[in-house]
């Protein structure tokens, strides 16, 4: 039997104006499809981003170079952007411990390279380089200044002992520098794509080097994915998937809201985002995805979302927060009235804010579904972060777009480059 790390609700979605509950006998069909597909029957290959959870035979090589990392530095840097990021950021933000100090180091910014290269010391710093392509330029442009900044006060036997880069095996500029340079070469599977790549020694070894239970966290997800393959079109990513597809096909939802009130599920967010828009954004469809983070976008958001236009499908992760955390006490302000705060937890107060804003929507006739979770730690995450990506590459499937390629995407790179050849001036 297996055991579900959390529990989906969605009937408060099926009372909402213009959203029809899809599981027919047709959308049954259509989702047994789906689901043999990413289970593998009749010999079909499941996707490498699903299989990875049940291997253990990469770990003990990752597991040396995070203890290398984790005894010979107290900063370790990991350049990357995108997917080559957001996963790593999602897990370790369950560490218990900030040491090694890590630095996702995801933008271009030149002021914050400046302040990171102001307060790291190269003696003390290891750097891992994340691009599935090789080519990313952002990537290489990053790397660059770090080579820079090492060569200048390192020698190269230094250098190439505290530099370790992800790429996959092919012909690549990232690729020929860490051949030139003697870096030692990760090999990305190219079968992995960068936003389903989290439980690939992409987000692994990053949350390795963080002391994050990586065993725990791929158990997690192969809950979920044993679930699915026993419940198929009755398992929570399934129904997700369904309710996905009611909303883009049967009612005008034109935004996706993922809310959670836990401060540990900030990058969650940010990492839910890309997988969905750049998974199902093809061809007309995708709903925009918005992070809600609670209790402050209660205060920034909320009234848009009771009051403004009913165009959102609200999804809430909900834990049980009660009695948790310190007692607010009136005798710290000198016995003035604290009303219903008084001898309440913070935790009561979280408790009370996520199910007053879940109730007030749902009275609002807003679609909700509800997941909720026990304890959350790095094996609950694995649980959610797989549920998303079934979820995800089932719509698609339904929706009939390839959930694992970004083909727009490319145009803005393309004019990057263009505009990168024309510069004679400064912006």
């Amino acid at each position: 039997m297996v055991m579900m790390l959390y529990n989906q609700d969605v009937s408060n979605c099926y009372t909402f104006n213009g959203l029809k509950h899809p599981l027919n006998e047709k959308y049954n069909m259509l989702l047994e499809g789906s689901v043999a597909r990413i289970c593998g029957d009749g010999g079909l290959e499941i996707p490498s981003a699903l299989r990875v959870v049940e291997c253990k035979d990469d770990l003990p090589e990752l597991r040396e170079i995070a203890y290398a990392f984790q005894s010979e530095f107290t900063d370790v840097v990991i350049l990357g952007t995108g997917g080559s990021s957001l996963g790593g950021k999602c897990i370790c933000a369950f560490a218990k411990s900030d040491k090694p100090n890590l630095h996702f180091v995801d933008n271009v910014d030149p002021v914050t390279f400046a302040e990171l290269f102001a307060v790291l010391n190269p003696v003390t710093t290891g750097l891992i380089v994340i691009s599935k392509s090789g080519d990313t330029s952002e990537t290489l442009a990053q790397f660059n200044l770090f080579l820079q900044w090492f060569q200048e006060r390192l020698t190269p036997s230094q250098v190439s002992a505290r530099v370790k880069i992800i790429t996959q095996q092919r012909s690549s500029i990232l690729r020929e520098i860490g051949h030139k340079k003697n870096f030692d070469i990760l090999n990305h599977d190219p079968n992995i794509g960068g936003r389903f790549s989290a439980f690939s020694l992409v987000g692994v070894l990053p949350a390795l080097i963080a002391g994050i239970d990586v065993g725990s966290f791929r158990k997690g997800a192969a809950t979920t994915l044993i679930h699915t393959r026993k419940k198929r079109h009755d398992s929570a990513p399934a129904q997700g998937a369904a309710l996905k597809l009611a909303a883009a096909k049967h009612a005008t939802l034109a935004t996706n809201i993922l809310m959670f009130y836990s401060d540990k599920l900030f990058w969650f967010g940010q990492w839910y985002r890309q997988l969905w828009a750049e998974s199902i954004g093809k061809n007309g469809y995708g709903a925009t995805p918005v992070p809600f983070v609670g209790t402050v976008d209660q205060h920034s958001q909320l009234q848009l979302y009771l009051d403004g236009p009913s165009d959102k499908l609200f999804s809430a992760i909900m834990h049980d927060y009660r009695d948790s955390g310190m007692l607010v006490n009136a005798s710290a302000t000198g016995g003035v009235d604290l009303g219903t705060l008084e001898q309440r937890t913070l935790g009561d107060l979280i408790n009370a804010s996520q199910r007053g804003t879940i109730d007030a929507l749902v009275a609002a006739n807003r679609p909700v579904r509800t997941i909720t979770t026990g304890e959350l730690n790095e094996t609950t995450l694995g649980a959610l972060m797989m549920h998303f990506m079934l979820e995800t590459i089932i719509t698609a499937d339904l929706l009939e777009v390839d959930p694992f390629n970004q083909p727009a995407v490319e145009k803005g790179k393309t004019r990057t480059k263009q505009y990168l050849k024309k510069f004679t001036d400064k912006c």
